[in-house]
């Protein structure tokens, strides 16, 4: 080991791991901020760890194909419906935080109704609904609450964060979210293979709830400066007419929307179908799946510490128009497998690159939204995106049928593909992030 290298080790370890167990430091608002950022994502951490089981408990609760698709599509259509509403609520609310905090409270409360799963299915008015029905009904009732921190979540990560610091801190917290992943899923694996049936279950979703608490309560300590509350003011109706004027004011928002929307049909339309096809044709375990998932986190954790850098370097639309192209390998190598082994190492593929295309997307979503009507702007982005991921699960599971599940795979490859070309098709403007050559430079 080099002296440079031994000295950043130092570094790193004396001011990023002791000082991030030490707490925020009280001196500085940002900081503490920060640090109540970084923390609510490792306690969220426990609850995505058991989420990433929810479609296993489903299956093992004797779900069908068509119930799994109404999982995947039923929460984007609640989208839809209500993020209109919830944006412009956000927008003539002074405090914000406070609204978060209360819907996040009350989608994640749905963690302990998991847990209580097994009693409730024997409640006299319930014992007649499957408890796969039930399971699926809470997770897609988690949504309604939900549907309003995230109308709000994204300006108040803008208020709360400088645009310098953004790609680091994004980056920072998904890095911690998939090292806990990387710790805890795989022993959720081996524990649900382990413990009986259905008590397996209710243990992780035990600690889901507690992680999610935790989270929340990180989110309630965060102070907003007073300078970045939003006033409070009539929002806009949001219609037809204002969704077009909108689209068209800005031409960089409304090529980013199109984009994605196509992108996003890509993702959806495959997305109920990899544990169908892992647990029911391939024939995979929890152990199995909490591998896979871990081995996923490792390429996330490498992934979210290359691309910030890269972003800062090259600019978001240089690394969005790289990365996008390599997704498609994702659903196209599924595709053609047809063991468990090789899908260990393909699910690297989304996770390397699907950091590099989350950052850049999200760096430009913020930049072309004016900041007193972010929400609205990201209401419009968000439905439309929704839109697509309603619809889409519900298409590929009635494909499986028709086409048979792997063609489906090959479909969201091409789709893929046509969402990276519109990427490439991106207004040219300015990019903060780029690092920007000196005045007068060749």
């Amino acid at each position: 080991m080099t002296n440079k290298t031994a000295a950043r080790l130092r570094w790193w370890v004396n001011e990023r791991l002791f000082g991030f167990l030490r707490g925020a430091d009280p001196r500085w608002a940002s900081s503490r901020n920060v640090w109540h950022l970084y923390q609510d994502l490792i306690w969220l951490g426990f609850a995505s760890a058991a989420s990433s089981y929810i479609n296993v408990y489903a299956i093992r609760l004797g779900a069908s194909e068509k119930l799994l698709g109404l999982r995947a599509s039923l929460p984007s259509l609640i989208v839809v419906l209500l993020r209109i509403p919830a944006a412009q609520l956000m927008e003539r609310t002074a405090n914000r935080q406070k609204l978060i905090a209360r819907s996040l409270f009350f989608a994640r409360i749905f963690y302990l109704l998991i847990f209580l799963l097994p009693w409730i299915g024997q409640l006299p008015l319930l014992k007649q609904i499957p408890q796969a029905q039930l399971l699926v009904g809470m997770v897609i009732l988690m949504g309604l609450p939900n549907v309003l921190s995230s109308a709000g979540w994204d300006s108040f990560f803008a208020d709360i964060v400088p645009p310098k610091d953004r790609a680091r801190v994004v980056s920072t917290r998904s890095t911690m979210t998939h090292l806990i992943m990387l710790t805890i899923v795989p022993l959720m694996g081996s524990f649900l293979d382990w413990a009986p049936f259905p008590f397996n279950y209710q243990a992780i979703f035990l600690l889901a709830l507690i992680g999610a608490m935790v989270s929340t309560w990180h989110v309630i300590k965060i102070k907003v400066p007073k300078t970045m509350q939003a006033p409070q003011r009539k929002a806009k109706a949001l219609n037809f007419r204002e969704t077009k004027r909108i689209l068209q004011e800005s031409p960089e928002f409304g090529s980013l929307v199109l984009a994605t929307f196509v992108y996003q049909w890509a993702v959806s339309i495959a997305s109920p179908l990899y544990n169908i096809y892992f647990v029911q044709h391939l024939g995979a375990g929890e152990s199995w799946i909490g591998l896979r998932i871990t081995l996923a986190s490792i390429a996330s954790i490498v992934a979210y510490r290359i691309w910030p850098r890269q972003i800062e370097r090259y600019g978001e639309r240089k690394i969005l128009k790289f990365a996008t192209p390599m997704m498609m390998l994702f659903p196209l190598l599924t595709g053609l497998s047809r063991s468990l082994t090789p899908n260990l190492f393909i699910v690297m593929v989304p996770r390397l690159f699907g950091a590099g295309v989350m950052l850049a997307r999200y760096g430009i979503l913020l930049r072309v939204c004016p900041a007193d009507r972010r929400p609205t702007y990201i209401a419009v982005y968000a439905i439309l995106n929704n839109i697509a991921a309603f619809i889409a699960p519900l298409v590929g599971v009635e494909l499986i049928d028709l086409i048979g599940i792997n063609n489906i795979f090959f479909v969201s490859a091409a789709l893929r593909l046509a969402g990276a070309l519109l990427y490439w098709r991106l207004p040219k403007t300015p990019d903060t992030t780029a690092v920007q050559a000196p005045s007068g430079a060749a």
